[in-house]
């Protein structure tokens, strides 16, 4: 729940701070990145590390990549929150959603069309 609302605050700050002229920090670019490198540095290590030790999964997976840096930014939170939101709703209601990627259990499969 705190990554999918984090990440859409990371959409709504900005757009709030140029639309009401508000500035959330008074700091210059490169002391910005004096304080968020040393972060940054240990994750990536901390992510190399594992990698070493093999825990990465799939074992080929790129420590870094522009696809899995648009997967997490564009493609990830959304649903997320998404999910979120629908167990909340769930909670609320006493109700129960299902979330299946792929079939599960032992009823009859059903074969897509040829043409599909």
């Amino acid at each position: 729940p705190l990554f999918a609302v984090f990440a859409l605050m990371m959409y709504v700050m900005p757009i709030y701070a140029l639309t009401t002229g508000r500035n959330f920090a008074n700091v210059m670019f490169a002391e910005f990145v004096l304080y968020y490198a040393p972060n940054s540095v240990a994750l990536v290590g901390l992510v190399i590390m594992l990698k070493a030790f093999g825990l990465s999964r799939p074992m080929t997976a790129k420590t870094l990549s522009w696809e899995g840096t648009l997967f997490l930014f564009f493609a990830r939170w959304p649903w997320v929150l998404w999910g979120t939101l629908s167990a909340v709703r769930d909670c609320i209601t006493k109700s129960f959603v299902e979330f299946r990627v792929t079939p599960k259990g032992s009823g009859p499969k059903h074969l897509l069309p040829a043409r599909a």
